[in-house]
């Protein structure tokens, strides 16, 4: 028997750009786009996103990272580093995000949390989990 695939969005990324920087909007859509393309993915069902909660980011983050996110938000925003931004809007795009990952009991999450790196290290991966 197969397991059912369903893909979970939100549109929090619209919020999440800084001009010039390689991570916008335009690409997220780009892979919408392509999705609805597929003939086979654009059957897919799409689920609504589950209310986001300060305790999701801590699956993939440490705590200090996800305040960080939230200090900096809170203060209007800034560069963590030469590489990775953070607006008055990212810590709760990066709840929004971090909710995508549980409206099923079998997840496949491919995502990046905004206001982190895409590195292995930080859950800027696939990565596959079975919720209890």
């Amino acid at each position: 028997m197969r397991a059912p695939l369903a893909l979970v969005r939100n549109d929090g990324h619209g919020q999440h750009f800084w001009p010039g920087h390689p991570e916008r909007p335009e690409r997220v859509m780009a892979i919408l786009d392509h999705i609805k393309a597929q003939e086979d993915l654009s059957r897919l069902p799409w689920l609504q996103a589950a209310e986001g909660s300060p305790d999701l980011p801590l699956l993939v983050h440490a705590a200090d990272e996800v305040k960080a996110v939230e200090a900096m938000s809170a203060a209007g925003g800034g560069w963590f580093d030469a590489d990775t931004y953070c607006r008055p809007e990212s810590y709760e795009i990066a709840l929004q995000a971090a909710s995508c990952s549980v409206p099923g009991p079998f997840c496949k999450l491919i995502r990046r949390t905004p206001g982190t790196p895409a590195r292995a290290s930080n859950g800027a991966r696939s990565a596959e989990r079975k919720r209890s």
